[in-house]
């Protein structure tokens, strides 16, 4: 078995000085529009495996490396994820680019919605991929800890299929983790949601241990135009456990917007 995560095939690396950091993204696909994918707690490593491949077959895809995860230097700076927020911001508009959708997945969700509300002429809409801004009735990961199937269970529905996951343990720089993280029901970001004005995808595995499908019933009251799916035979880690479901319903919502749910082929969200 190996303790590698699947690569992000196709994608070029490249890195932009934006708000006093170099950052690293990976990139692929043709748009004017791009989906701007912002990673969860585990770093960009978590991208591979194939949904975001075949996203970006028909869009733009930018996925960033957040300052202080994966492979760079350490990030004593950021204080919370607005701060976040407006550093992604900034690396995006270093980038030239105007109009664009963003994804964040668990952690990287906070930073996605800050994004939104903050720069509301910019982001034309979200996807929320088992988001993290909520965790009222959430299992803390490291109290699974004790029991590693039980960890492995609530990230990966079918962990069978994926043998790195037995081996895998994720480097998460715990202190910045905690700040982005911030309260169980941020206050601020409450207000914030009940501002924005751009349709918001919100996803959730069935079968996710980590932050309970329930959790999205929120975003559906707090948010005007919020689109609230389940992803069955899914876990926390929902586009590497369904990575044809994520591209295909992800793929329909930036494509059609609003009209996204309608039957515009067969569909592999609900098998």
């Amino acid at each position: 078995m190996t303790a590698t995560m699947p690569e992000l095939l196709g994608f070029t690396e490249h890195s932009v000085d934006a708000d006093g950091f170099t950052i690293r993204y990976w990139e692929r696909g043709q748009g004017e529009q791009p989906l701007v994918v912002i990673h969860g707690a585990g770093g960009p490593d978590g991208n591979g495996g194939g949904a975001l491949e075949l996203l970006a077959e028909n869009h733009r895809v930018i996925a960033v490396e957040l300052p202080g995860f994966g492979q760079s230097e350490t990030n004593t700076r950021t204080q919370d994820g607005r701060q976040m927020a407006a550093t992604v911001a900034s690396a995006v508009a270093a980038l030239g680019v105007e109009k664009y959708s963003v994804s964040g997945t668990s952690m990287g969700a906070i930073v996605a919605l800050w994004m939104a509300a903050d720069h509301p002429d910019n982001v034309v809409s979200v996807v929320l991929e088992a988001p993290a801004a909520f965790r009222i009735c959430t299992t803390r990961p490291e109290n699974m800890m004790t029991d590693r199937a039980v960890f492995i269970r609530a990230f990966h529905a079918r962990p069978e299929r994926k043998p790195w996951v037995q081996n895998f343990t994720p480097n998460v720089p715990a202190e910045l983790y905690a700040k982005i993280m911030g309260p169980d029901r941020d206050e601020e970001l409450v207000t914030a949601l009940q501002t924005l004005e751009m349709p918001v995808l919100a996803l959730f595995g069935t079968k996710d241990l980590v932050i309970n499908p329930n959790e999205g019933r929120l975003y559906k009251e707090l948010i005007t135009d919020c689109y609230f799916l389940l992803v069955y035979d899914a876990a926390h880690d929902l586009k590497g456990d369904r990575p044809e479901a994520f591209a295909e319903v992800v793929g329909d919502f930036l494509t059609y917007g609003p009209k996204f749910l309608a039957n515009h082929r067969s569909t592999v969200i609900c098998p």
